[in-house]
C-alpha cells in the first residue's frame, strides 16, 4: 500500500468518525429537550396538583355582600302558611286581616271581616315573600292584581312587612309600603292578650247599636266577635273560622245573640244575653255585661270585648 493510498484510507475514518460525533451530539441535544419537554410538562402537572391541594383545604371566598336596607326591620322567622295563618290587625287597627289554612286572605277596613270583607284574595308563601292576588274588590279594576311583600316574624304574634312600590298603589290591600301586623288569632300576641280595662273609670250605659258595629276581642284573646249593622253576628276562634253566627238584637241594655242553624258550636235558637251593657272608650271602645242567659254554654263569655278599631269607628 503506498503513502497516498494511506493517507485517503485515514481521511476516510476520520470523516466518518466527525459523523459519528455529530450524530451523538444532535442526539443529546433531542433527547436533552424531551428531558426538558417532559420536566416541564411534569413541573406544570404538580403545579396543578398543588393549586387542586390548596383549593380543597382553602376556605371559600365569602359572598359578596348584598345590601339590604330592610334587613335591619325583617328580622326574625321567615314567614311560613303555619305561621301567619289567623287574623291580624294593621298598626294597632284599621285594616284586618284573615289568611285561610286554604290559601285564601280577607282584608276589611270596615268591621266586617266574617261576612262581607272589602278585599278577598288568595295568597301564596314563597321564602320571605308572601304574594296576595285579589280574587274580589270594591273597586274595579283590581282583580287579578298581585302584591308581594318581604316578611318576617321578628316574634310569637308580630308580622313585619315591606312592599315595593310597584305593590303600594289603590288596589293594595295593604296601605303601607312598610308596616306590622299585630295576631289577634290564635291571640299571640301578647299586647292583645293582656288588654284589661276593668279599672278603667268613665264606664256609663251604651250609647246606642252604632257603639257595637265592628269587630272585638275578647279579653284575655281567644275570640273575636263581629257585629254588623244588617243585624247579623259571628264569633270566631282558632285561626279566624267562625264557631258561632247567627242575629243580635239590643234591648234596652240588654244585648242578645240568636244562634242560627248554620251555628258550628250552638243549635238553632242558642242565645248569649248580655244584661246591662256598658261601654267605655279610652282609645278604643270597649263594651261588657253580665250574662243573664248561655243555652249554648259558649266558651266566649268574657268580662270585656275590645273593638278592635276600623274606619267606620
Amino acid at each position: 500500500m503506498t503513502e497516498s493510498d494511506l493517507r485517503e484510507a485515514s481521511s476516510s475514518v476520520n470523516q466518518r468518525i466527525d459523523g459519528a460525533r455529530r450524530r451523538n451530539r444532535r442526539r443529546t441535544v433531542v433527547i436533552g429537550a424531551a428531558a426538558a419537554i417532559v420536566l416541564a410538562a411534569g413541573s406544570v402537572t404538580a403545579i396543578e396538583l398543588l393549586d387542586d391541594d390548596d383549593a380543597a383545604t382553602r376556605p371559600a371566598a365569602p359572598a359578596p355582600a348584598i345590601n339590604d336596607p330592610d334587613s335591619a326591620f325583617l328580622t326574625g322567622a321567615a314567614p311560613t302558611p303555619e305561621l301567619i295563618r289567623g287574623v291580624w290587625r294593621l298598626n294597632d287597627g284599621g285594616v284586618l286581616v284573615n289568611f285561610g289554612p286554604n290559601g285564601t286572605v280577607r282584608f276589611d277596613e270596615q268591621g266586617t271581616l266574617f261576612s262581607h270583607p272589602v278585599t278577598t284574595g288568595t295568597y301564596t308563601v314563597d321564602g320571605d315573600v308572601i304574594t296576595v292576588t285579589i280574587t274580589r274588590d270594591e273597586q274595579s279594576g283590581c282583580v287579578g292584581k298581585a302584591f308581594p311583600v318581604r316578611s318576617s316574624l321578628p316574634g310569637a304574634g308580630t308580622l313585619r312587612f315591606v312592599s315595593s312600590q310597584q305593590s303600594f298603589g289603590a288596589c293594595s290591600p295593604m296601605p303601607l309600603v312598610q308596616g306590622e301586623w299585630q295576631q289577634a288569632l290564635p291571640t299571640r300576641n301578647q299586647e292583645m292578650a293582656g288588654y284589661d280595662n276593668s279599672k278603667e273609670r268613665g264606664w256609663h250605659p251604651l250609647s246606642g247599636k252604632t257603639a257595637l258595629y265592628g269587630v272585638f276581642l275578647a279579653g284575655g284573646g281567644g275570640h273575636l266577635l263581629e257585629i254588623d249593622r244588617d243585624g247579623s253576628y259571628y264569633v270566631a276562634a282558632g285561626s279566624g273560622k267562625p264557631v258561632d253566627r247567627g242575629q243580635w238584637s239590643l234591648h234596652g241594655s240588654d244585648l242578645t245573640l240568636t244562634s242560627s242553624a248554620r251555628s258550628a258550636e250552638c243549635s238553632k235558637g242558642d242565645k248569649l244575653v248580655l244584661g246591662t251593657v256598658e261601654e267605655v272608650n279610652p282609645g278604643t271602645n270597649v263594651i261588657r255585661g253580665s250574662v243573664r242567659q248561655n243555652t249554648c254554654s259558649a266558651a266566649w263569655t268574657p268580662a270585656e270585648w275590645i273593638m278592635i278599631p276600623h274606619v267606620g269607628s
